[in-house]
């Protein structure tokens, strides 16, 4: 049988991906997600939710050093880490496009997928095709030109599992979390930083990812971001 991998985020469009393109490719489907720091339970629910829907096999490939070394902190360096989804995702699109390049020669598969809705005007699609000209990719969201409500209808009919807190958005958008509620209390963090690059919170000086981690319980505390608390300190270097 042909064989796919399929860039698989656990969104509503990459879940129905994967009957969609097993019965229009007759093929496999390799899911492949990117750890970039969601969490274990999240990327384990995730890894379950596409093999319960018909992939062959799912990879999650942590890339979290290298996310933080070669994208976090060059863009904080470079001032427009503020200027990102909360997420960063759109920063790790080349990482995301290489690793999803480097299964597919793994799975000796010729055939690429994303779940994105641009389609091939996507920063991800356009990435892929960049890294290796010679890969197929597919972009099942924007071809299959289905309304919400049909979408949900096909996941429907083919018990395709949707995640427990879907939005209506599918892939377009993170599900939508409830609003937690903060003491309104200030704090204040010191952020030490070695040639513009964190270092060290609060007097510690630690790995970055413990920083990024520890940053994000202080920060998440009082409704702020790990990303946005670092952007907000370097800028007031």
């Amino acid at each position: 049988m042909t064989r796919v991998v399929l860039a698989y985020s656990g969104g509503l469009e990459s879940s129905i991906a994967i009957p969609w393109l097993a019965e229009r490719q007759q093929a496999e489907i390799i899911a492949i997600t990117i750890d970039l720091g969601q969490g274990k339970e999240v990327l384990e629910e995730i890894r379950d939710r596409a093999l319960a829907t018909g992939a062959l096999r799912a990879h999650v490939v942590d890339v979290r050093d290298a996310f933080a070394r070669d994208y976090i902190v060059r863009a904080l360096k470079a001032g427009i880490l503020g200027t990102l989804s909360p997420t960063a995702a759109s920063l790790a699109h080349p990482l995301i496009a290489q690793k999803v390049v480097e299964i597919a020669n793994i799975e000796q598969a010729t055939i690429v997928a994303h779940g994105d809705p641009a389609g091939s005007a996507s920063p991800l699609d356009r990435t892929i095709r960049a890294l290796d000209p010679t890969m197929t990719v597919l972009a099942p969201a924007g071809e299959w030109g289905m309304t919400l409500e049909q979408q949900l209808g096909f996941a429907h009919d083919r018990h395709v599992t949707l995640p427990v807190a879907f939005s209506g958005l599918g892939d377009r958008a993170s599900a939508q979390r409830p609003v937690t509620a903060h003491s309104g209390e200030p704090a204040h963090v010191d952020l030490a930083f070695e040639r513009g690059a964190p270092v060290g919170v609060n007097g510690v000086t630690m790995p970055l990812l413990d920083l990024i981690g520890s940053l994000g319980i202080i920060a998440g505390a009082h409704g702020v971001g790990s990303l946005a608390a670092l952007h907000a300190s370097h800028d007031a270097l």
